[in-house]
């Protein structure tokens, strides 16, 4: 209302609101514009070296939270997380075995489950002979055994080939 107590014409009122509906609609593109944008990871490849400078049997990759086995056929990565509740397993040479510190699960030299809690395999990660003849792994790309993820081409790299 007006101070001097007289009504608001038509032609007032549509332009206060036209006034109003410009300010808004400003405002709106502001906050549009200075939003956070939607964070969409990039796929998380490593490429590693190249397959004949690793030795056989089993190398630790601390930095992926992962383990390189070479067995005489060829590669597969473990993730180097139990798949109980999270704690990271220990290779243990003289047993030929991955034994989880936190509840005494045990996992053979190819991730498979020996011993509980754990109610699964060790997961692989998705591992390839990159573009440069390097072995590259998939960090976001996890394949579990009991569905049969371990059969799968890109769980397992044959060398020689």
């Amino acid at each position: 209302m007006n101070p001097d107590n007289k009504a608001l014409s038509r032609r007032a009122f549509l332009v206060h609101c036209a006034l109003w509906g410009g300010w808004a609609s400003l405002g709106f593109a502001l906050i549009h514009w200075l939003r956070v944008p939607n964070y969409q990871p990039s796929a998380r490849i490593v490429e590693l070296e190249r397959p004949e400078n690793y030795p056989l049997g089993v190398t630790p990759l601390p930095l992926y939270q992962a383990w390189l086995v070479r067995s005489s056929k060829g590669f597969f990565a473990l993730r180097a997380v139990c798949t109980h509740l999270g704690c990271p397993p220990h290779w243990v040479p003289e047993q030929s075995q991955f034994v989880c510190p936190c509840h005494n699960s045990r996992f053979d030299h190819e991730g498979a489950l020996q011993q509980g809690p754990a109610l699964r395999a060790l997961e692989r990660f998705e591992i390839y002979t990159a573009a440069s003849g390097r072995l590259a792994l998939n960090l976001d790309q996890t394949y579990r055994r009991e569905n049969g993820g371990w059969k799968m081409p890109r769980a397992f790299v044959s060398w020689p080939v």
